[in-house]
């Protein structure tokens, strides 16, 4: 029990309950403005770059251990599987979000199915899209500081 980041879940829970409000009050506004579903696009592929360093961060510390003890290493695998997991998750959540929108633009543009139809699929598709845009920006406003932390990290375990 003392190994849960309290801290952690807390920042999740919130930023959970803000991405439902987020979605139940803007998704009208999200999913009706091509302009806004393309600047989301084009962030979350750039904010996959950053996701990208700090995996590659992560995996890079964590053979950085030859002056560590066998229990230190141990632990040094366990945090970067845990980071890994977690920035691993995020990345999913751009890719899922991109598609989202993909189907949302083919969606809008169908002229061949049940209007009433592909209403009802476009109506929940914009609250996905909106309460996965809002969890994932409010989450990626962690990486810079992640990445900073991984330097350091780096730094202590190369002895400088």
């Amino acid at each position: 029990m003392k190994n849960i980041n309290f801290k952690g879940l807390f920042l999740t829970a919130l930023n959970v309950i803000a991405s439902f409000f987020f979605s139940f009050y803007l998704t009208s506004t999200l999913a009706n403005n091509t302009d806004a579903l393309n600047l989301v696009a084009n962030v979350f592929s750039i904010l996959s770059g950053f996701l990208l360093l700090v995996i590659t961060m992560s995996g890079e510390n964590s053979i950085l251990n030859s002056a560590l003890s066998k229990n230190d290493k141990v632990n040094q695998t366990v945090r970067f599987e845990m980071r890994f997991n977690k920035y691993y998750s995020l990345f999913l959540i751009y890719i899922f979000t991109l598609a989202l929108i993909f189907v949302y633009y083919l969606l809008s543009k169908d002229t061949v199915h049940d209007k009433m139809i592909i209403d009802v699929m476009k109506k929940y598709l914009g609250y996905c899209i909106s309460f996965l845009t809002f969890f994932a920006f409010v989450q990626s406003t962690f990486i810079p500081m992640k990445i900073k932390d991984l330097f350091k990290e780096k730094r202590d375990l190369s002895g400088s």
